[in-house]
């Protein structure tokens, strides 16, 4: 026996492939391999990490490993115990794979011609290099990193520009076998689909040719071990093998789309005519050969696979890979994007419900200001409630003589513009309890808002594969500064309206009050003398010291200014008053409304900072997921379009 011994790869040209030197056809080659790499990179950025395999098994150190990159390559696929080792014996005409019952096959193994590898050496047992026959029997190589086993024979003119590979069988003990065949699937050039006519397109079949269908593959379905269907009735069986062809011919139609090329075998009977071949020339053997139908395989394999076909296959089947692993990464995609439609549902809501929380909030604060500037407004009533309490004789007497009782009045009307208010008499007390219930209700209900929003986004964290968080939701922070900067500025907005004088301590109420008895006064003494002139005119006419018409003009004269004077001095005295509070209200509602809006402003920008992670990301995986679903099509279609081109090239 031959000793297995390493051998360098051989490379293979563009040029040995094709057997041509086109410019067109480099030219497809370079444009095919740009699209490939460009599809691996954008995979990556998708993070189908289950395409993987599918890309490893298309890169070209894989390729150049098992020497598959430049020459044209069949895999044999299928379940274990299938005959795929037996087909492959068959056609070379010599039991050089091992076969049986259980999975025999357990790496991968190429068959290859060794006219394309001459630089090896092959010892015999005595150690001398081998002869003629022992070069056209086999000689193993096994590729430690892959574990790959590579036959190199030259007895087979078919394999002068092609190799086979033999795949382990799937739905085998070893999970492992499974995954070898998916692996190195891709990286076929046309793949032979060998199922059992005892047991046609198991579960195991069906889902291995369900998974390679994506990627544009040339497939061929070989039934093998037609033979076993010899004695289930008359002529061999004719009825029952009928059956088993069409019914495998109706499913692998139904899982690839279009009808394949389907050719019924006995791998068996083939290998045994052949062995027997050069010692037996009987009918019988042929009776046998024929009954393999192996011949149809054979002459389909030499007549399809032209050097033509060949080059064609060999520039589209990446191509057809390219495709498959784009349409797979649009699947990705969509799940992520469906995944993320809940983040973005869940974001839309938050600023939706954020959003009524701001609009409620600025509704109760307006509430809360109308209520203080009423406060202030009110104060310029009490001038109208003095007066409502004062007569005539009251108004002056009280003005000119009873000052005492003018207070006490004063004091009074405080008492009647205060009856709705907590602190009586104290307008500035009630206004900063007010200005307390604001500033503790603005904080307060944006640390509710900002723990609810932590609460409801904690709820739906945003993932990426199923492996970290992204853009989680951070604490918010303590809202007691928020309380502490409302209560100061709004202290100091009452305060500015209140009060006055360079320290604050001089209360405007005072000095409006002496302002108002000194206009009182003056109005009053001014309606007093011309009271009194008409007293004095009418002295005067009485005792007909004067003119009457001249005193009787003088009286009236006088009667009405005084009457005039009186009435007109108290409405503006109280127009007056009036104007002054209100410009205080006004400027007090100006001031609440700036500050009040600018920290509620503050408090939304720190709700909305504790959430930003969780939004940018929602944000930007909307834009990645966008662009690669752009960048797939693109490739797709261009793909596409390659291959078209390929398949018009004579």
């Amino acid at each position: 026996m031959a000793n297995r011994q390493r051998r360098e790869p051989h490379t293979v040209t563009y040029d040995e492939l094709t057997g041509a030197d086109e410019e067109y056809e480099r030219q497809i080659l370079n444009e095919q391999r740009k699209l490939t790499e460009t599809s691996r990179k954008l995979t990556s950025q998708v993070g189908a990490t289950s395409l993987d395999r599918i890309l490893s098994s298309q890169s070209s150190s894989f390729l150049e490993e098992l020497q598959l990159e430049t020459t044209f390559s069949v895999i044999i696929a299928g379940e274990f115990n299938a005959g795929k080792s037996t087909l492959i014996n068959a056609l070379l005409g010599k039991k050089l794979l091992e076969s049986g019952a259980l999975p025999t096959t357990d790496s991968i193994t190429i068959v290859a011609s060794s006219s394309s590898s001459s630089s090896s050496t092959v010892k015999d047992d005595d150690g001398d290099k081998d002869s003629p026959s022992a070069t056209a029997a086999s000689t193993n190589d096994v590729s430690t990193s892959l574990g790959v086993i590579v036959h190199s024979v030259s007895t087979l003119p078919l394999l002068d520009d092609l190799t086979l590979i033999d795949t382990p069988g799937t739905n085998s003990a070893w999970m492992d076998h499974t995954e070898q065949t998916l692996r190195l699937l891709p990286a076929a050039d046309l793949i032979l689909f060998v199922t059992s006519a005892d047991r046609p397109f198991s579960d195991s079949e069906r889902d291995l040719l369900q998974s390679i269908q994506a990627y544009h593959k040339n497939i061929v379905v070989v039934i093998n071990k037609m033979d076993i269907l010899d004695t289930s009735g008359g002529d061999h069986g004719a009825v029952q093998k009928k059956d088993v062809l069409d019914f495998v011919i109706d499913k692998s139609s139904e899982l690839l789309g279009a009808r394949p090329v389907v050719i019924p075998i006995s791998a068996r009977n083939a290998l045994s005519s052949k062995l027997i071949q050069s010692s037996s020339a009987s009918s019988s053997l042929s009776t046998v050969w024929d009954q393999s139908n192996f011949a149809a395989l054979e002459t389909f394999l030499k007549e399809t696979l032209t050097t033509k076909a060949k080059i064609k296959s060999k520039l589209s089947n990446p191509l057809g890979v390219t495709e498959g692993v784009m349409t797979q990464c649009l699947d990705v995609l969509k799940e992520q994007e469906e995944e993320l439609k809940i983040d973005v549902a869940t974001l839309n809501i938050f600023r939706s419900q954020f959003e009524g929380w701001k609009k409620e909030l600025a509704a109760d604060l307006i509430l809360s200001q109308k209520t203080m500037t009423n406060m202030v407004q009110e104060e310029g009533h009490r001038c109208d409630i003095l007066l409502s309490r004062m007569n005539f004789y009251n108004y002056h007497y009280w003005t000119l003589f009873e000052t005492n009782r003018l207070e006490e009045e004063w004091v009074e009307t405080k008492r009647e513009v205060s009856i709705h208010r907590q602190h009586d008499e104290d307008l500035k007390a009630d206004l900063m309890e007010h200005v307390l219930e604001t500033a503790e209700s603005v904080a307060t209900r944006g640390r509710a808002q900002g723990q609810a929003v932590i609460e409801y986004l904690g709820k739906r964290p945003a993932v990426r594969n199923n492996q970290s968080l992204v853009g989680s939701v951070t604490i918010v922070s303590s809202f007691e500064d928020t309380r502490k900067n409302l209560v100061e500025r709004l202290s100091n907005a009452a305060d500015d309206i209140l009060n006055t004088g360079p320290d604050k301590t001089i209360e405007r109420e005072h000095l409006d009050k002496d302002q108002l008895f000194r206009s009182l006064k003056h109005s009053a003494l001014l309606s007093s003398s011309l009271q009194v002139g008409a007293l004095s005119s009418g002295g005067l006419l009485a005792f007909q010291m004067i003119d009457p018409i001249v005193g009787w003009v003088s009286l009236s004269s006088l009667l009405f200014g005084g009457g005039a004077s009186y009435a007109m001095g108290k409405a503006r005295i109280c127009q007056w008053y009036k104007e002054q509070w209100s410009r205080r209200a006004h400027h007090l509602n100006k001031a609440l409304d700036a500050i009040t809006n600018k920290e509620v402003e503050k408090v939304s920008r720190r709700i909305l900072d504790g959430v930003a992670p969780y939004t940018r990301f929602v944000e930007t995986e909307q834009e990645r997921i966008c662009d690669l679903q752009e960048q797939c099509q693109t490739i797709a279609s261009a793909s596409r379009n390659l291959r078209n081109r390929i398949d018009k090239l004579r």
